[in-house]
């Protein structure tokens, strides 16, 4: 089975399996993130599962990749009704993290498979997920592993996209903390010099020696 949608081409092995409505994904609480392909086939035993989506990175930090997956993975979990969810393998090929999952729900048992990457001119995150579920015990049997090893997303992947200034500055102090702190006070050692070559300079104060000191009434006057 070939689903294509956002600038993506998946292939799935769903032979000898229907169609059947897929269940709805919450996309609630990411801000831009959205569906761009998903379906459901059952074939006797196993239901299979493949959603993907999309979201925009406004603010990017290295190893925000695992966080994402984390995030995907809670998803799945809720998506699927699962009562766990652990993480099987992580991998990288280039800019592409692949991420293995299991877990259970009642007497079925889970495999699921996350693939992330950067798609378009503006490096936008995209994250696909396929899950195979079966009864305990008859996830092999069901062909769950193979058709999840069948999985393949296609695209025109870039690199993850450039932290921003401030997020550098903050990578490179958490790093670098000694040479941060240095930086920190170079700066504040200029600015004090700029603020006390600003400060308006007290006017002088001249003495007249030949006037006379004012009389002990005078100064009570």
């Amino acid at each position: 089975m070939k689903l294509e949608g956002g600038g993506l081409s998946l292939t799935l092995d769903i032979d000898g399996a229907r169609a059947v409505a897929p269940r709805p994904f919450d996309t609630s609480g990411v801000p831009g993130l959205v569906p761009v392909v998903s379906g459901a086939w059952l074939r006797e035993e196993a239901r299979i599962e493949l959603v993907c989506v999309s979201a925009p990175t406004r603010v990017w930090v290295p190893g925000l990749e695992q966080t994402l997956l984390d995030a995907a993975s809670a998803k799945v979990r809720a998506f699927a009704e699962l009562t766990s969810l652990v993480v099987t393998s992580n991998t990288r090929e280039g800019p592409v993290v692949h991420r293995g999952v299991s877990g259970e729900s009642g007497e079925r048992t889970a495999l699921g498979r996350h693939v992330l990457g950067f798609v378009g001119p503006a490096s936008d995150v995209v994250i696909c997920t396929a899950l195979c579920s079966a009864p305990k015990g008859a996830a092999t049997s069901a062909g769950c592993e193979t058709r999840l090893d069948s999985l393949r997303v296609e695209a025109a992947f870039v690199a993850a996209p450039t932290p921003g200034w401030l997020v550098r500055r903050a990578t490179e102090a958490a790093e670098h903390p000694r040479v941060a702190l240095g930086g920190v006070a170079a700066v504040a050692l200029v600015a004090c010099a700029v603020l006390l070559f600003r400060r308006p300079r007290a006017e002088e104060i001249t003495l007249d020696s030949s006037r006379a000191p004012p009389r002990e009434e005078e100064l009570f006057e």
